[in-house]
C-alpha cells in the first residue's frame, strides 16, 4: 500500500483517500447507490441476532448516510443546477436528480422561500388533477412576487 503526507493536516492518507479528496465529487448514481446500499444493510442489520456484529454493521450504514445522504442546503443546490439545465417541474427535476418528489417539493418550497425561484402554475385546460409549476430562477435584483395559485 502506497501512502502520501498530506502538508494540511498531520495525517498520513492512503492513495485512494488522497485521490478522492482531489476529486471531491459524487455523482447522484454514486450517492443514490450508496444510499440503497445502506439501506440494504441496516435491514440485514435488524436481522442479525449478534449485538456486536449488529453495533458494527450499523455504524457502516450510519457512514455511508452521513457521507453519501445530502444536506439540505446540498439538497438545494443540486435542484437549482438541474433548473439551470433545463428541468422545470417537479417530475423533471426528480427524474434527474433521483431524489424524491418530497425531497424535490422541500427543495423546491425552500428556494422559493428565500426568493431564489418563482413558479408559474401551468394550465392544460379544464381538467381536474393536480396542478403542474414550472419553476425559475430569479436573477438576484429582479424584484419578484411570488406567485400562488387561486382556487
Amino acid at each position: 500500500m502506497t501512502i502520501c503526507v498530506s502538508p494540511m493536516k498531520h495525517r498520513t492518507k492512503t492513495v485512494h483517500e488522497h485521490k478522492m479528496a482531489k476529486s471531491n465529487t459524487i455523482t447522484h448514481k454514486t450517492r443514490r447507490a450508496m444510499l440503497e446500499l445502506a439501506t440494504d444493510l441496516a435491514e440485514f442489520a435488524a436481522r442479525c441476532p449478534c449485538i456486536q456484529t449488529k453495533r458494527r454493521i450499523n455504524k457502516a450504514v450510519s457512514f455511508a448516510r452521513k457521507t453519501y445522504g445530502y444536506s439540505d442546503d446540498q439538497k438545494q443546490e443540486e435542484v437549482l443546477a438541474k433548473i439551470r439545465n433545463g428541468a422545470g417541474t417537479v417530475r423533471d427535476i426528480e427524474m434527474e436528480t433521483g431524489m424524491s418528489a418530497e425531497s424535490v417539493r422541500e427543495a423546491l418550497n425552500n428556494l422559493e422561500r428565500g426568493r431564489r425561484l418563482r413558479r408559474t402554475r401551468l394550465s392544460y385546460g379544464a381538467g381536474r388533477g393536480k396542478p403542474q409549476f414550472l419553476y425559475e430562477i430569479v436573477d438576484f435584483g429582479e424584484n419578484v412576487e411570488l406567485r400562488t395559485p387561486k382556487n
